[in-house]
């Protein structure tokens, strides 16, 4: 009996976490890390008030750990993706393959779509929140990633040097956060036109693509006088 009453101890301790960790990925993409409080998530959760610092120690660290899970989820399936690019006959362009592989897990690949929409929100939300916590948290779970995308594009535009590649790197990451939360409803246009997910994919590859294949010597290098230029009418 004690081993019965052991195991389901056990089990409701696992939903008790679990469902923190849900409740608070729920009002993080809501709210913000900031905005949420500690009464908040065990209200939604349905768990006493005990709970959070019982199972995580506090509340930025059942924000790290729900950062953790939908960050290794895209992750997951982009180094998944990637293992199979690779250059060959009667393939599409390399760059192509590592695009499709970047944005794909953002927008339309893999299940629980509702979820990784969710995380991407969180993510957009820490970045402009909280950037010491942000840049932290994103070195730890995107970094060993980033470098292995980056040497595959690279490897497909072996002309681009790698300061510029860097900075259209970080385009291509704000714009499938932006896509992937669902805000993808362009407010300021009349009638908020809005990208549908299925559609997102087909844009954004050859949009993406055109970015990085854009030859150094074509690159605007004088952004400044161009400025001044409008300034002075």
């Amino acid at each position: 009996m004690a081993g019965v009453a052991t195991r389901a101890t056990t089990q409701q301790m696992s939903g008790t976490r679990e469902r923190l960790l849900r409740s608070g990925a729920r009002l993080f993409a809501e709210q913000g890390f900031h905005a949420v409080s500690v009464r908040s998530i065990v209200a939604e959760a349905g768990v006493n008030l005990g709970a959070i610092n019982y199972h995580f120690g506090s509340k930025q660290q059942l924000f790290e750990d729900v950062f953790a899970a939908g960050a290794s989820r895209i992750v997951g399936m982009r180094l998944k993706l990637l293992d199979h690019c690779r250059a060959g006959k009667g393939r599409p362009p390399l760059l192509e393959q590592v695009l499709t592989a970047y944005l794909a897990p953002g927008l339309t690949y893999g299940d629980n779509r509702s979820e990784i929409a969710e995380f991407q929100r969180i993510r957009a939300r820490i970045v402009t929140e909280d950037s010491d916590l942000a840049r932290r948290l994103l070195r730890r779970h995107f970094g060993t990633a980033t470098e292995r995308f980056l040497a595959m594009f690279e490897k497909a535009l072996p002309n681009v040097p790698r300061p510029l590649l860097l900075w259209r790197y970080q385009t291509l990451i704000a714009t499938v956060v932006y896509a992937g939360s669902s805000w993808g409803t362009v407010h300021s246009a009349p009638d908020e036109g809005t990208a549908e997910d299925s559609q997102a994919l087909d844009y954004l590859v050859p949009l993406m693509a055109a970015m990085f294949r854009t030859a150094p010597e074509d690159q605007p290098t004088d952004a400044t006088g161009l400025l001044t230029a409008l300034m002075e009418g």
